[in-house]
């Protein structure tokens, strides 16, 4: 199913969406302000997860080599770029070069780079197993999640587990199969997504819940439809640089959050999330322009740029 120009940049502004909700996952709000951005952060990572199962191609590459060698420079080279860069950042406050410690950071255990080898673990999942397995694989994973029955410990966590993962990926998928929901008018849309935010408002749910799952489903289609009614071509292209400000947003984000701190508890705690997402957002697209300039942007896809 091909998407026209419109749909395309509508799911590019999902992508600038559930980046800006990330920012609220990693800039905790405080006193009642906490609830708030707990729950705008779950929608990122959700959202993103089933934005990359949409666009996956499956099994249009010639063998599963020529599968790996794209994914080197589309996700492979940026995460471990990026991911080596922050290490070090982290480490000229808190010095600790091990080996281990390195491994652990880029690997996600403990840091926010897990979302990226679970993406790439569902990618190649998505190559070898058919979509309604795979569904129901996460569902699975998800189930003994919640009941505790997966025994998790420091280094293999419900975040690093892509299963818990997997199911968004698989319904992304399904929806770009069946697409009839594309269609939907913006007003059903703006109810569809008022539900599914007041379901997350109302509840505690986590990633690995089948609740979010739901709940984040429902979301992307009622926002979808809503998009259709705007032009949203002027945002889409912070969607396109969103897996670069993931990959490299984290210590700007710790370090305005501490700069701000006298807007913790306030109503005016949000503005560091705006402050920090668009300073990162600047950032990014300012070192693309800078590789631009100095003739390098051969470089770009290095980076994770599209």
């Amino acid at each position: 199913m091909a998407i026209n120009k419109k749909q395309s940049d509508i799911f590019w502004t999902l992508k600038a969406f559930a980046i800006f909700a990330v920012f609220f996952a990693h800039m905790p709000g405080h006193l009642y302000n906490a609830v708030i951005f707990d729950r705008v952060g779950l929608i990122g990572v959700p959202l993103f997860m089933l934005c990359a199962g949409f666009f996956n191609k499956r099994g249009q590459e010639a063998s599963f080599l020529g599968f790996l060698n794209k994914k080197l420079y589309t996700i492979i080279i940026p995460w471990l770029i990026w991911g080596t860069v922050t290490f070090f950042i982290h480490c000229l406050k808190e010095p600790n070069f091990g080996v281990l410690t390195y491994l652990k950071w880029i690997l996600g255990i403990g840091t926010w780079l897990y979302f990226v080898p679970v993406l790439l673990c569902c990618q190649i999942l998505s190559y070898y197993i058919n979509n309604v397995v795979l569904l129901v694989l996460g569902l699975v994973s998800m189930f003994l999640s919640v009941f505790h029955v997966i025994l998790y410990n420091e280094l293999f966590t419900p975040y690093v587990n892509p299963f818990n993962f997997i199911g968004y990926f698989a319904i992304g998928n399904f929806l770009h199969t069946y697409d009839k929901w594309l269609s939907i008018k913006p007003i059903v849309g703006c109810g569809v997504a008022i539900i599914s935010i007041l379901l997350i408002c109302l509840f505690k749910p986590v990633y690995w819940y089948p609740f979010t799952l739901v709940t984040s489903t429902v979301l992307l289609i009622g926002l979808f439809s809503i998009y259709q009614a705007f032009n949203c071509s002027f945002v889409s292209p912070i969607g396109k640089v969103s897996f670069v400000i993931y990959l490299s947003h984290i210590q700007i984000a710790g370090f305005i959050n501490q700069m701000l701190s006298r807007l913790w508890g306030t109503p005016f705690e949000f503005l560091k999330v705006v402050v920090a997402f668009t300073l990162v957002t600047l950032m990014v697209i300012g070192f693309k322009k800078l590789l631009r300039v100095l003739k390098m942007d051969s470089l770009e896809r290095y980076f994770g740029y599209r």
